[in-house]
């Protein structure tokens, strides 16, 4: 719809009163925006627009991130944000900064301004039952939908496919030649980090490489740690040839060590989500990103569901990952068939 408006030389607005056949619209002005619309193929969402009369305009959303200095959580919500805004819907927005206590403060003072439902990423400490602002909206049935952090069964979650995603790392490194892989995982309470450690482990086990438990290390919680614990790994008198790091700032941290070390060309990386700048490394950074935009629009999607439709049975949405070769995962191993 921008487009249509910057062609037409009109506002935004007045191409959505066109498009709704709204009144005081000039003739002309109305030509302009029909001209415009057929130059450039656009076709309203009518989707979006079912949502705008269907009552949903008005509405106002609270959504708690985690932790909106993640890059991660910032793509989240502007996925949220494309959704809510076609459906004419509010948002109110803020990040726990990963804690329980600031995320249940932060629920009830969007209750006290009556938002009409909630999308939660919960905090690294929250467990199921740990939170009473949650439990109480819950047991309220306000409508909530979850991302990434699972809480409870009953209740709408969006996420990656974590186990996929980590079996795609173990596995194409392994097919490198890789069979000493050092798993690097972050906060080990946290369902999403679990559901990669489990991926690592099926992928070895369903490749028969048999895992040395010193080469697992999780509770990792920033670059430094990742960079330290790699270093200490490569100490050791079989030391691993590759890393799978579930967590972008872990990979970061790998990386960092093997340069620091001059080994960035002998040891493999694979890192979990997106690293800004990671083709601008040599060897750039072999990643599984995930489609951050995405989760934020389907939990949208879900929440106006629920406050349109009434709808009460929980939904699970898996979000697909993909691997993105860049160089340092693809680092031949021992036991490469095409190494020389």
């Amino acid at each position: 719809m921008r487009d249509v408006a910057a062609e037409a030389g009109v506002s935004v607005k007045t191409v959505s009163r066109v498009v709704n056949n709204e009144r005081w619209v000039s003739g002309e002005v109305t030509d302009r925006v029909e001209r415009a619309i057929r130059k450039l193929g656009y076709r309203p969402d009518a989707r979006a627009r079912a949502m705008r009369n269907s009552g949903l305009a008005g509405r106002t959303l609270g959504v708690v991130h985690a932790d909106l200095a993640n890059p991660f959580f910032t793509a989240v919500h502007s996925g949220i944000e494309a959704v809510a805004q076609e459906a004419g819907c509010t948002i109110l927005t803020a990040s726990s900064r990963d804690k329980t206590d600031n995320q249940d403060r932060l629920i009830q003072t969007f209750n006290d301004r009556r938002v009409d439902g909630f999308i939660v990423v919960p905090a690294v400490d929250t467990t199921y039952g740990s939170s009473s602002a949650l439990d109480e909206e819950i047991e309220r049935s306000t409508p909530i939908v979850f991302i990434d952090r699972r809480y409870g069964e009953q209740n709408d979650f969006v996420r990656s496919d974590n186990v996929a995603g980590a079996k795609m790392a173990a596995e194409h490194l392994v097919a490198h030649g890789h069979q000493r892989i050092a798993y690097l995982g972050d906060h080990p309470n946290l369902w999403s980090a679990q559901r990669r450690e489990l991926g690592y482990v099926e992928a070895l086990g369903a490749s028969g490489v048999d895992i040395d438990e010193r080469l697992v290390l999780t509770g990792l919680y920033d670059e430094a740690a990742a960079a330290s614990a790699a270093e200490q790994l490569l100490e050791l008198d079989a030391p691993p040839t590759a890393f799978f790091a579930a967590k972008n700032y872990l990979a970061v941290g790998v990386v960092r060590a093997l340069h620091r070390l001059g080994k960035q060309n002998d040891i493999a990386v694979v890192g979990f989500d997106e690293i800004a700048l990671a083709d601008l490394v040599v060897p750039g950074i072999t990643t599984i990103p995930q489609n951050a935009p995405a989760l934020g629009r389907i939990a949208c999607e879900l929440l106006l569901d629920r406050l349109d439709n009434g709808r009460t049975e929980p939904i699970e949405e898996v979000v697909p990952v993909t691997l993105i070769r860049r160089g340092s995962g693809e680092v031949a191993g021992p036991f490469a068939t095409d190494r020389p």
